[in-house]
């Protein structure tokens, strides 16, 4: 398992979260086992950190880059690069 920690900004957390559950069939479909947390910072809640689990690291790669990924996350009011850390256990 490959899990991602994605950090970003968004204009609207509401908005954000609603899109972003919309797009679940597309991330399954590129290899997402699913979110296993959705935090938002609590200063500023349109600052959205994501912990989600993938099947392989080269899906997750894909995924990211993928320019209909970017598409979705404009649509759903990400702003700016989200910061991305990609992590797999070892032990």
């Amino acid at each position: 398992m490959v899990y991602v920690n994605l950090r970003l900004n968004v204009t609207d957390f509401d908005k954000w979260l609603a899109a972003f559950q919309g797009f679940e069939s597309y991330r399954k479909a590129s290899g997402s086992r699913g979110v296993n947390q959705i935090f938002h910072d609590v200063d500023d809640p349109n600052n959205v950190t994501l912990m989600m689990e993938w099947n392989e690291a080269a899906n997750a790669k894909a995924f990211l880059n993928n320019p209909q990924t970017k598409a979705n996350m404009d649509k759903a009011g990400v702003t700016g690069r989200p910061m991305v850390l990609a992590v797999q256990s070892k032990v």
